[in-house]
């Protein structure tokens, strides 16, 4: 092909790929919801079942109110370095089941790793 058939082409080809829309879809809405803390969904075929919750995207688990509620138990991903909320007397009252409150930056009120699905 000539210099000239590739000047007169370029700029066709860049008008049409620029020229076609992003197809977007908006997933906002409820949803059907289920945690899967077995790992079973696949083997059990939930794909093709209704699940029995829904959540509301776009939104976390937590802001749904999905998970494990936080307890001293929780093992967190992050690393965190002040022993104190363990062991100080001061922070006795917030280690209790159904008052579990911790003196860190970020504070859920559930949690939860492993598979989920929507």
């Amino acid at each position: 092909m000539k210099l000239a058939h590739y000047i007169i082409l370029t700029p066709i080809v860049l008008i049409c790929a620029c020229s076609q829309k992003q197809q977007q879809i908006d997933l906002s809405g409820e949803w059907k919801f289920r945690v899967d803390t077995e790992s079973v969904g696949i083997d059990g075929q939930w794909h093709s079942q209704e699940l029995p919750e829904t959540v509301n995207l776009p939104g976390s688990m937590a802001e749904n109110g999905k998970g494990e509620d936080i307890s001293v138990e929780t093992k967190w991903t992050g690393l965190i370095n002040d022993q104190s909320w363990s062991t100080d007397q001061k922070y006795a009252r917030y280690r209790k089941e159904g008052n579990v409150k911790i003196p860190f930056w970020l504070q859920p009120e559930k949690h939860y790793l492993g598979a989920a699905w929507y």
